[in-house]
C-alpha cells in the first residue's frame, strides 16, 4: 500500500487541511480522506479491477459489471434512498435504452455501431462514421423554445477532432480549437466562452 499526503489551505483561510490518498499495490485508489469528514471516501476493486464500491459518510455508490466487464447497473445507498441505475449494452459496448425505462424498446444493436440518440441527446454522423453533431433531446409533448444546445465537432482531413463549438439560441457559447502534434497527440486546446 502506497500513502500520499496533499497539505494545503482554502484561498482567504488561515484553516490548513490534509488530504491522505492510499492505493492499492497496483496503483487503484484505496481511500482519500481529509482531515474533516467533509471528504472521506473508501474505493473498492474486484479482481478484474473495476472500480465495484465508493463509500462515504453520507452515501455508498456501488457498481456492477456484466461477465465480460461491461457496466450494468450503478447504485446509490444512503438514509431513506435506494436507487439502482440499470446499463444495457448492445454487442458492442455501446448504451441501449434502458430497459426499465423504455420496456418496449426492441433494439438489441444500433445499427452502423452509431448511436442515433439516447435518454439526452440525438446524435448524428458524417459518411466516415465521425459524430458531427450532437443536440438536446426534447421529449415528446414539450414546447420547443430553440433554446437546446447543440454541439459541433470538425476533424481535419486524417480525421481527428480540431474544432468543437456549443450553440444555443443560435449563438456560440464555447469554442474549442484543438492543437495537434504531428503525430497526431493532443498538444493544447484553446478556447473561448460566451462573455469571456
Amino acid at each position: 500500500m502506497r500513502r500520499l499526503r496533499s497539505f494545503g489551505s482554502r484561498a482567504g483561510s488561515n484553516a490548513a487541511y490534509e488530504l491522505t490518498s492510499t492505493y492499492t499495490p497496483a496503483g487503484q485508489l484505496q481511500s482519500q480522506h481529509l482531515n474533516s469528514l467533509v471528504y472521506d471516501r473508501d474505493y473498492g476493486w474486484n479482481d478484474n479491477g473495476d472500480l465495484v464500491r465508493i463509500s462515504g459518510p453520507r452515501q455508498t455508490r456501488e457498481y456492477g459489471y456484466s461477465a465480460t466487464g461491461r457496466l450494468e447497473s450503478v447504485r446509490t445507498l444512503a438514509p431513506d434512498l435506494d436507487i439502482r441505475i440499470p446499463y444495457a449494452t448492445d454487442p458492442a459496448g455501446n448504451r441501449l435504452p434502458d430497459p426499465e425505462l423504455h420496456p418496449d424498446s426492441t433494439l438489441t444493436a444500433w445499427p452502423d455501431n452509431r448511436i442515433a440518440e439516447d435518454a439526452h441527446y440525438v446524435y448524428h454522423y458524417d459518411e466516415y462514421g465521425r459524430l458531427t453533431e450532437k443536440t438536446d433531446r426534447i421529449p415528446t409533448g414539450v414546447i420547443r423554445t430553440d433554446d437546446e444546445r447543440t454541439h459541433h465537432y470538425h476533424y481535419d482531413s486524417q480525421h481527428r477532432l480540431v474544432f468543437h463549438t456549443r450553440i444555443q439560441h443560435g449563438e456560440p457559447l464555447v469554442e474549442s480549437r484543438y492543437l495537434l502534434r504531428p503525430a497526431g497527440t493532443a498538444n493544447g486546446e484553446t478556447g473561448m466562452a460566451a462573455g469571456a
